[in-house]
């Protein structure tokens, strides 16, 4: 975990030893297991065209889901926010 201590002549008038060494850190990276956005990859110009074309007057009583199901299936079939989707096995 340590490697490579030394210990060096005092800063100055101090009588203190300066200690330098490397310190080996060993971590793992969990993988994610959940697909996430790659923001990166949106295409941001369609959407912004396609947001401007819609009605965004509430119509009637829906739940969330309902919603945004709607939202989205005004998109065009090349749907521009799947192209952000990380595919699941590139983890």
């Amino acid at each position: 975990m340590v490697d490579n201590l030394a210990l060096n002549a005092p800063v100055g008038k101090k009588h203190h030893l300066c200690i330098t060494f490397d310190f080996m850190c060993y971590t793992e990276m969990p993988a994610k297991k959940t697909p996430q956005f790659q923001y990166h990859m949106g295409d941001y110009v369609t959407i912004r065209q396609e947001a401007q074309t819609m009605s965004w007057t509430p119509e009637g009583e829906s739940s969330i889901e309902e919603k945004w199901h709607q939202f989205m299936n005004t998109f065009p079939s090349q749907n521009p926010i799947s192209k952000m989707r990380k595919n699941d096995q590139s983890t």
